[in-house]
């Protein structure tokens, strides 16, 4: 199971949703002499789910779930794989 991270996202009405995702960074684009520039892979964002304080289930607009996705493309900070100890969460 891919790692989740949430964001607040503000809606133009000022209420507040956090939104959980997952989040798999694109490939930098590489240049070959004999080939060329190939571009990279783009990255690759997923909306697990959107709550408020007052609901477990938002629902987003396809304008909200097109500007989260342009957000968190260029604003995700990705954490090395070994940030989290899984030893941490157990009681």
């Amino acid at each position: 199971m891919a790692r989740t991270h949430h964001h607040d996202y503000t809606r133009k009405d000022g209420s507040v949703v956090t939104v959980e995702y997952t989040f798999k960074e694109g490939s930098e684009p590489t240049y070959s002499p004999m080939h060329g520039a190939e571009g990279g892979d783009a990255c690759e964002v997923e909306i697990v789910a959107a709550f408020s304080e007052t609901s477990e289930d938002v629902k987003l607009t396809d304008e909200e779930l097109s500007e989260l996705d342009e957000w968190i493309a260029c604003n995700h900070v990705s954490e090395p794989d070994d940030f989290y100890d899984p030893a941490e969460w157990r009681d």
